[in-house]
C-alpha cells in the first residue's frame, strides 16, 4: 500500500507489488529524496524479504546516514495490535539510525582482531531483535522483529537480502553474512586445547567448565569460548594452537587474539548499553544475545541471566558462523545447568 505522497512510476503500484503475498499489509514509506522511480529496484528486493508475517516486521535502507525508504507490516494487527502512524515509523527510523552508529563503533573496536569489516550485527532481547546488515561501506539495511520465536527467521532473511543486494544489484561477491551457505570443513586434524584462567568462576568448578568447553569446541566451527561473570573474565578454552587453524594467525598471534577477547568485555559493556538504548522502544530489554559477524568469522555474546554474566564464543571461519552459534547455544544450556547444580 502506497502512502499518498507517492505517485508515478512507483514499485508500490507495480504488478509485482500487487502480487506480493502481503500486498494488503505492506507499507512503503519513502524519504523526500527517494521518490519513484528512484530506489524501485532496492525496494523490490527488500519487499521480497517479507515472505510472511514471521519477520522482519520493519526494514529500512540507509546510505551515508540517511534513510532512503522503509518497508513494514506494522499496520497488521497480528504484528502490532494496532496501526502504525507517521510518528511510529519515524521512531523506528531514529532507532535504526542510532543502531547503525553503534554498529560502526563496534566495527572499529574489532579492527585489532584483523578479521575484516563488521558485516552483520544482531541484538536480541526477550521481546524481539534488531539486525543491521552492511551492504557496502556506509550502506545498510536494518530490520526488526517482535517476538523471539521469529528472530532466526528474520536474521536469515535479512542475511540473504544483503547477499542479493551485493551480488544481483552491485555485482559484488557474496560475503555470506550469517554463514547460512554451505559449511567448508577443515578436514580433520588434531585438536590442541589451550586454557586460560581469570577470576575464579562463581558457583562452578573450573575443571568442570573446561571439560564442558572441550567437549563442544570443534575445528569445523566453534574455536573459542569464555565465561565472564560480572563483566570479569573467568576462564576460556580454545583451539587456536591446532595446526589446521594456523593460517588464521599469520598476521596476529594466538596469544594476541586471546588477550583481545579477554579485554573486550569492558568495551562491550558500554557499547552494549548504547545499542540497547537505541532500540529499547522497539524491542525492550535487557539484551540477551549479541552477534558481531565480521568478514572472517564472528563473535557471540550469550547472557546467562546475571548482571554481566555471559559466554563469549568465537569462530574464525565465515562459512561456519551459523553452525558455530548452534554449538554455542548448547554450551549456554549446559553452563546454566552447571550453575544451578552448585
Amino acid at each position: 500500500m502506497a502512502p499518498e505522497s507517492v505517485s508515478g512510476n512507483a514499485w508500490e503500484t507495480s504488478p509485482e507489488a500487487r502480487g506480493h503475498p502481503l500486498a494488503e499489509h505492506l507499507v512503503i514509506t519513502r524519504a523526500d529524496h527517494s521518490q519513484p522511480p528512484s530506489h524501485n529496484v532496492m525496494i523490490g528486493h527488500c519487499a521480497r524479504a517479507f515472505a510472511d508475517l514471521s519477520g522482519p516486521h520493519c526494514l529500512a535502507h540507509f546510505e551515508r546516514g540517511f534513510r532512503d525508504f522503509t518497508v513494514d507490516v506494522l499496520d497488521d494487527p497480528r504484528v502490532s495490535g494496532r496501526g502504525a502512524g507517521p510518528a511510529d515509523r519515524e521512531a523506528y527510523a531514529r532507532s535504526f539510525r542510532q543502531f547503525i552508529l553503534g554498529t560502526e563503533r563496534s566495527g572499529r573496536a574489532l579492527d585489532a582482531l584483523q578479521s575484516g569489516e563488521l558485516m552483520r550485527t544482531v541484538l536480541e532481547t526477550p521481546d524481539g531483535a534488531v539486525h543491521c546488515g552492511r551492504v557496502r561501506p556506509g550502506q545498510y539495511v536494518v530490520g526488526s522483529v517482535t517476538g523471539v520465536e521469529s528472530v532466526d527467521v528474520m536474521d536469515e532473511r535479512i542475511s540473504f537480502l544483503v547477499s542479493d543486494l551485493r551480488v544481483k544489484v552491485y555485482r559484488l561477491s557474496d560475503q555470506d553474512p550469517g554463514g547460512y551457505h554451505q559449511v567448508v570443513a577443515v578436514g580433520g586434524g588434531d585438536r590442541v586445547y589451550s586454557h586460560r584462567k581469570g577470576a575464579a568462576p562463581r558457583d562452578v568448578r573450573l575443571e568442570l567448565l573446561r571439560a564442558l568447553f572441550e567437549s563442544h569446541l570443534s575445528l569445523d566451527d566453534l574455536h573459542y569460548v569464555a565465561l565472564y561473570q560480572g563483566w570479569r573474565f573467568a576462564g576460556s578454552t580454545d583451539l587456536f594452537d591446532s595446526e589446521n587453524l594456523g593460517p588464521w594467525f599469520y598476521g596476529i598471534s594466538a596469544n594476541r587474539r586471546r588477550d583481545l577477547y579477554e579485554g573486550i568485555s569492558q568495551y562491550l559493556r558500554a557499547e552494549l548499553a548504547q545499542l540497547g538504548r537505541a532500540v529499547q522502544r522497539l524491542i525492550g530489554g535487557p539484551p540477551r544475545r549479541l552477534v558481531l559477524d565480521v568478514e572472517a568469522g564472528a563473535v557471540y555474546l550469550h547472557f546467562l541471566g546475571g548482571d554481566g554474566d555471559f559466554l563469549l564464543g568465537v569462530t574464525l571461519d565465515q562459512s561456519a558462523v551459523f553452525t558455530a552459534e548452534q554449538r554455542l547455544r548448547k554450551i549456554v544450556g549446559s553452563v546454566r545447568e552447571l550453575l544451578q547444580q552448585n
